[in-house]
């Protein structure tokens, strides 16, 4: 069996997030309210990496999240956690 490899990850469902703000406030080095209230990540990844060091605090982010729409993902089984998207997911549509 392989082990565990790779950082965890945080990661938001939007079908349940309604914008408390909490886990921007218990986890402001990850992720920062919008002018709405809604988490985004600082930098701007979908599943942002959970560095070693703050993976308790995080995992108390999601503990705490009213409508338990943030998780932490484990790492990858296995295999190393593929490395971020930076080109954008689709194409801008034709003129």
């Amino acid at each position: 069996m392989h082990g565990m490899t790779g950082p965890a990850r945080l990661h938001l469902d939007w079908t349940r997030c309604d914008g408390h703000g909490s886990c921007a406030e218990l986890l402001p080095e990850l992720l920062v309210a919008d002018e709405w209230g809604y988490p985004v990540a600082r930098a701007g990844e979908r599943d942002p990496v959970v560095p070693a060091g703050l993976e308790a605090r995080a995992r108390h982010a999601a503990r705490s999240c009213p409508l338990m729409a943030l998780r932490l993902l484990p790492p990858a089984r296995g295999r190393p956690a593929p490395p971020e998207r930076t080109a954008p997911l689709s194409s801008p549509a034709p003129r």
